[in-house]
């Protein structure tokens, strides 16, 4: 395995804020310099269809239950101590899962993650007593990972992001789901505080703007100054 300092890079933001046009922007712009990044929650998010991404998804989640029991249990009290249904409770677990299982099993690649850890721990704070803040310090408390990854938060207002959404071809976010433009200015004005809820080390902001190349590239050289 490449000894890398920093494995992983994870984005993250409010709906809309273009966590996967940049995560998936920068790893072009990087692999067309020479290094080594995979994206495989894009790709997988991206190239498959809903069944065949749900079998995927539980297989490598399966997988990562299997060689660390003690992690999976760890990760699964975290998620079931926000509240949610068992329905969601599954789908959270299955979500984080495999992530964790991707992560474990990188190889000579840094992997991008357009939402990774820190966006699900907000997306569970949601509806949870606890702050994305406390549940990611959790999830990452259970899990024995060699390196921590880099993280890069878009920030987004609650206006643009509800701007953004308008424009995409699809719209089924929770957000998007809510009825009336109050109540989504609601869920986001509370989501983007458990955004900056997060605290790492290697957590760096970005402020959002429509001038997408310059993003591109202020974090292209972000991430490689601190990964190589």
């Amino acid at each position: 395995m490449a000894d890398y300092l920093i494995p992983y890079v994870e984005f993250l933001g409010l709906p809309g804020s273009g966590k996967s046009y940049y995560s998936h922007k920068v790893a072009d712009v990087l692999r067309a310099e020479g290094y080594q990044i995979a994206e495989p929650s894009w790709e997988l998010d991206h190239t498959t269809g809903k069944y065949v991404r749900a079998i995927k998804k539980m297989v490598m989640g399966w997988l990562f239950t299997l060689c660390h029991r003690r992690e999976a249990t760890g990760i699964k009290e975290v998620i079931c101590s926000c509240c949610l249904s068992k329905l969601e409770e599954k789908r959270f677990c299955r979500n984080v899962l495999y992530k964790a299982y991707l992560m474990n099993k990188r190889k000579e690649k840094v992997l991008f993650f357009d939402e990774g850890l820190a966006q699900m721990a907000v997306s569970l704070s949601v509806n949870a007593d606890k702050t994305a803040g406390q549940i990611y310090g959790e999830m990452m408390s259970v899990l024995t990972l060699a390196q921590k990854g880099l993280l890069i938060r878009i920030d987004c207002s609650v206006e643009t992001a509800l701007l953004n959404m308008d424009k995409r071809s699809s719209h089924d976010s929770q957000v998007e789901r809510l009825s009336g433009l109050d109540a989504k200015k609601e869920y986001l004005t509370r989501y983007k505080s458990e955004c900056e809820s997060i605290d790492n080390n290697n957590l760096v902001t970005i402020p959002f703007s429509y001038e997408s190349d310059k993003i591109v590239a202020k974090i292209t050289n972000i991430i490689k100054s601190k990964i190589w």
